[in-house]
């Protein structure tokens, strides 16, 4: 072969390498009909996971946290292993739970809504203090008797400077006639009001109350026609067939109650005129009595010391079982009822009172 054929192939190859070059350049990015572009889908997935990759991130990031802060919600709730599924049923599990007697403004029967520790029954729509135990001064009665629970006094409740105040009583006008020799009539009224302020004092329970009557005014110091009553006495004579008036000072009394613990509390009364613990609670405080204008015949029988002049009385109770022991004056007050008799404490008795709620 000789040079110049050797040349013109040399020429011929440094040609054609030229064309392919600039027509593969060319034809870059291109799809002919009938192939696959393998690098449009490459290029067109590599943009896909950058753009994705920010909702992703702030799924994976923001996940853990509402987890989390669900996981403290439901451990302060109880409401536990409910609350994992997304984030409306976890809103809807941490509302689902909630006892009906923690919402807002609703208390189950015989339940005590939080922070007044206790329901209440009070006429005036004002919450009411719990003592120990939780038990309001709703269950008192006359001294330290209990009365059932499911009875609604008409009484009135007010919180002053730090202290609970209840107001209780009635005023019967009367005209009373009793016939037969022994009857009589009588033109008259019968009163009595209670008053009663309570508040937290040395990690217990601390308690002032009065009960007042004009009944020696409004009824003379003979009292009223009654037949078959007796008890008491007026001019040195004991009265029969007719009722005594009550003392103005039918009670004024101290009263401090004190927890042992969650179950069991203990108290002590003391009182110059008070009930000790004898008898049922006196005929104006039981609610099968009290809104009789008269005393019952039995008064003398059940309450005849219901207005001790002396008495102390020292307690232990739970929510449903009440233990005391009295020491008090055993006398009937006097004929002079405006004045405080000599305070003796002569005699002494216990009481056993169970309260089922």
């Amino acid at each position: 072969m000789s040079l110049r054929t050797v040349a013109a192939l040399a020429a011929l190859f440094v040609a054609l390498t030229g064309v392919s070059t600039r027509a593969s350049a060319q034809h870059e990015g291109h799809t002919m009909p009938g192939m696959k572009d393998t690098t449009k889908k490459k290029s067109a997935a590599r943009p896909k996971p950058k753009a994705s990759k920010p909702p992703v991130k702030k799924k994976t990031a923001a996940a853990p946290k509402a987890r989390s802060h669900l996981s403290q919600d439901t451990a302060k709730m109880g409401t536990g292993p409910q609350a994992h599924a997304g984030d409306s049923s976890t809103v809807k599990n941490k509302s689902e739970p909630i006892p009906m007697s923690h919402a807002p403004g609703v208390s189950m029967p015989g339940m005590t809504p939080p922070g007044s520790e206790n329901p209440t029954r009070v006429h005036s729509g004002h919450d009411m203090m719990s003592g120990p135990l939780s038990l309001t001064m709703e269950r008192m009665g006359s001294g330290t008797t209990w009365i059932p629970d499911a009875v609604t006094l008409p009484s009135r409740h007010r919180m002053f400077a730090g202290w609970e105040v209840m107001t209780h009583g009635f005023v019967f006008g009367q005209y009373d006639h009793q016939g037969g020799p022994r009857g009589d009539d009588q033109i008259g009224s019968l009163n009595w009001i209670m008053l009663m302020a309570s508040r937290e004092l040395g990690g217990g329970h601390f308690q002032a109350r009065t009960m007042l009557s004009l009944d020696p005014a409004t009824v003379t110091s003979k009292g009223y026609p009654l037949l078959l009553q007796t008890g008491e006495a007026f001019d040195g004579k004991p009265l029969h067939d007719r009722q005594h008036p009550h003392d103005f000072f039918m009670e004024l009394a101290v009263l401090y109650q004190r927890e042992f613990n969650h179950r069991i509390a203990w108290s002590l009364y003391a009182a110059p005129s008070g009930e000790p613990a004898l008898g049922p609670v006196a005929f104006m405080h039981r609610p099968s009595a009290m809104d009789n204008p008269a005393a019952p015949l039995g008064h003398h029988w059940q309450d005849a010391t219901h207005v001790s002049f002396g008495v102390v009385t020292a307690g232990v109770f739970t929510r449903r079982w009440q233990f005391e022991a009295s020491v008090f004056n055993g006398r009937e007050p006097d004929e002079h009822r405006w004045n405080f008799d000599s305070i003796k404490l002569d005699s002494y008795s216990g009481r056993v009172t169970a309260n089922p709620g």
